[in-house]
């Protein structure tokens, strides 16, 4: 699945220059909004920009929205260091954004520091998105039958190469699932990703997950969207894109 990823097309960070493919990168867009008034005297219609990852427009959402996109590393950790503490989130205005935005107001210049907002809870937003996601893959593919204990996956007629990776379930030792590992299946800890407590929702909510110390997820189109889901949660949590 690694490879359908990088598949995807080529686009550039707009704060690394970095150009990776897509699926690393996080969209943005322009939207114009309706100011929340912060006073009596803050006029109700007035409005401003907003910088927005384009996964987060909820879907019917009548806001006027920029056809441009820029992008940026889909990295929790350079999120919050450059955007929410560094306050670089302007570098992500593109020129196109700024001239769609002025020919909407009627204006000739705009100033992005002080008609643009960036909204500072977006990666808390993000990590509780691909949290959730991860949780309905696994249980979309385990309704699919495309997921396995390692118990259930040692007795069917299968090989390691048959393996798309293993999520550990808790931290105790499994002899059939430290096998598949040391062929070089893929691993992902359950608990690292979504947090011990979310974790352990997960598992109870499936009596035979719950007595099962990991996994197996099989290659299969079934498990297409929770492999990939589990790669974008865990590049987004480790700032890493391998």
């Amino acid at each position: 699945m690694a490879a359908q990823a990088l598949a995807t097309p080529v686009r550039q960070c707009a704060l690394t220059f970095a150009r990776l493919p897509s699926h690393f990168l996080l969209p943005l867009v322009t939207q114009i909004t309706t100011k929340s008034p912060k006073d009596d005297a803050t006029p109700s219609n007035q409005t401003q920009a907003r910088l927005i990852p384009n996964d987060l427009i909820a879907p019917g959402d009548a806001a006027l929205q920029a056809p441009a996109r820029s992008y940026i590393l889909n990295q929790q950790r350079l999120l919050t260091r450059h955007f929410n503490l560094g306050h670089k989130w302007s570098v992500a205005v593109t020129e196109r954004m700024r001239r769609w935005y002025a020919l909407k107001k009627g204006k000739r210049n705009v100033n992005v520091a002080k008609e643009w907002e960036w909204d500072f809870s977006t990666v808390d937003k993000f990590l509780a998105k691909y949290r959730q996601d991860v949780m309905q893959a696994v249980q979309e593919a385990r309704r699919r039958e495309a997921v396995f204990t390692t118990h259930e996956w040692s007795q069917r007629d299968t090989t390691a190469t048959m393996a798309a990776c293993i999520v550990k379930m808790t931290s105790a030792e499994d002899k059939q699932g430290e096998e598949l590992m040391s062929k070089g299946v893929p691993i992902y800890d359950l608990g690292d990703l979504l947090g011990e407590a979310t974790a352990q929702a997960v598992v109870e909510s499936d009596a035979e997950l719950a007595d099962s110390c990991a996994i197996v997820v099989e290659k299969s189109t079934h498990t297409a969207g929770l492999q990939l889901a589990l790669l974008k949660l865990k590049g987004f949590a480790s700032g890493s894109v391998r």
